[in-house]
């Protein structure tokens, strides 16, 4: 039994932080997410594997017609962390897809670590790490490896820096598109510890890894269609085709994931 738990579609919006019915691009980047994680788990010798997923249950049940060979859903109702955790202890293995902020990765992490299953993702001590930006990027910038200036602005304090704008302010725990660009300092304090980074020109890329205890597996680099205005707003991705691109893309995200401390998974 492997089980799938994507925060979005899976009745994470029944925390009471956050209290609401996923819409909107949140609603579409989880459910793309969700689905091609199932699909590709609906792909596996069926005769071995059986996939067990989520489903808030305040979203139309016709986003999980996957024919057959279909998961097993588990529709949750209400704050799904309880009921969720219980599964959890009776499946062999878990992929958890989940946000940093406010620890949900985290505390999603710790529940896999503390049953008898078999965690996907990095280990718990790898998410707290790399949840903090200021963080992880002290770390690579120790290990030499090239990052945006920038430091941290703690909660309660106004953005004091000698950083030129426009700059980028990210929630130091912050997770997609949770940034926004600077043309001028704000004036009021910063309600949650914030990290201000110089504004560089160019184009986002990412490149995802496997992890295991023989090394690691670098899938395709990706560039990121991302638009820089007040907000920043996150449009979809694409593999690089441009070889030379491909290359310093690789090269860079290399020498992250070897300056990160050691883990597994996705």
């Amino acid at each position: 039994k492997i089980f799938l738990y994507e925060f979005i579609s899976g009745g994470g919006c029944f925390d009471p932080a956050i209290d609401s019915v996923p819409s909107g691009t949140l609603l579409s980047e989880g459910l793309a997410m969700w689905r091609a994680a199932v699909a590709d788990l609906l792909r596996c010798n069926l005769d071995l594997v059986e996939v067990v997923t989520s489903w808030d249950a305040r979203l139309p049940m016709e986003h999980t017609d996957f024919g057959d060979p279909a998961p097993t859903l588990i529709v949750v109702e209400d704050g799904p962390f309880e009921t969720l955790s219980e599964y959890i202890q009776q499946c062999d293995a878990a992929l958890i897809i989940a946000p940093e902020f406010d620890h949900h990765l985290l505390r999603w992490t710790r529940a896999v670590e503390a049953s008898n299953c078999v965690c996907l993702g990095p280990d718990s001590d790898f998410v707290e790490l790399t949840t903090d930006k200021s963080r992880t990027s002290d770390l690579l910038s120790a290990a030499k490896v090239p990052v945006p200036r920038g430091h941290l602005v703690e909660a309660g304090r106004r953005p004091d820096t000698d950083l030129r704008t426009p700059m980028l302010a990210k929630r130091n725990d912050g997770a997609g598109a949770m940034v926004e660009v600077l043309h001028e300092l704000p004036t009021e304090p910063y309600q949650v510890p914030m990290r201000l980074e110089e504004w560089l020109a160019g184009e986002p890329c990412s490149q995802s890894f496997v992890l295991s205890a023989n090394g690691y597996q670098g899938l395709p680099p990706m560039s990121q269609e991302i638009s820089f205005d007040r907000a920043v707003t996150y449009h979809g991705g694409r593999r690089l085709s441009d070889q030379n691109r491909v290359q310093r893309a690789a090269k860079l995200a290399t020498q992250a994931i070897e300056a990160l401390p050691a883990t597994q998974g996705y």
